[in-house]
């Protein structure tokens, strides 16, 4: 994915290389071709399915995110894999403060998810070109609008692929995240007081189940393991 932001007078955009109208208690058969602007049938066939890809992962992040409790972590993780706990440790407040917080912008992103309407662009669209852009959203005064608009490139990936992106897009819009872009595939150079405001961390529970990404990302920096004598 690429990072980029245009400044244009007070327009912020927020571009993302590589999220709507959902109750995520209604029948997935309704409201097909509602909330689209300059979009194909086609197109809007395909945007719906991402979107109900992206409505079913985000309800499984949300359900499962009691299980990176800091009670449950130190139990089915650190005592377990034998790793190094010290309770006055000041990342165990970083960690109970991100995980506070991580669940609060899931539920944002649950509550707006049918505040989101989406506009296909076209290949000339500047924001779209070289097929570097799937989604882009506007910001004004720092707060995105509620516009997710689909570039060509979004076209014909993975559903996984495109459900990420939605959650990635509308995450700027509930919760007015930034594309902050630290290393959280490696677990380094990562910092846990900003991750609820970064939507690249966000999007990358779109791909694997909660505990895989918090292990690989969160979990291993926090508690290394215990030194051998």
């Amino acid at each position: 994915m690429k990072k980029s932001f245009l400044l244009l007078g007070l327009l912020l955009v927020s571009l993302t290389a590589k999220a709507h109208r959902f109750n995520l208690n209604m029948s997935y058969s309704e409201g097909v071709g509602y909330g689209y602007k300059n979009c194909s049938k086609t197109q809007e066939q395909e945007i719906y399915n991402a979107e109900k890809t992206a409505a079913i992962k985000l309800n499984k992040i949300i359900r499962n995110w009691p299980l990176a409790s800091l009670a449950e972590v130190r139990h089915d993780y650190v005592i377990k894999e034998k790793r190094v706990w010290k309770k006055a440790d000041p990342e165990v407040k970083v960690y109970m403060s991100y995980w506070q917080e991580m669940g609060e912008t899931f539920e944002e992103m649950r509550d707006k998810f049918h505040e989101v309407t989406f506009e296909c662009k076209s290949q000339r669209e500047k924001r779209c070109q070289n097929n570097e852009v799937f989604a882009y959203v506007l910001f004004y005064f720092n707060y995105a609008k509620p516009v997710i608009h689909i570039c060509p490139a979004f076209y014909g990936k993975s559903k996984e692929s495109q459900a990420g992106t939605l959650l990635h897009e509308l995450s700027h819009y509930s919760s007015s995240t930034e594309d902050i872009a630290l290393d959280w595939i490696n677990g380094k150079d990562v910092d846990l007081k900003r991750a609820s405001k970064d939507a690249y961390h966000i999007e990358n529970f779109a791909n694997e189940d909660v505990t895989q990404v918090l292990k690989r990302m969160v979990w291993n920096s926090v508690w290394p393991k215990t030194k051998k004598h």
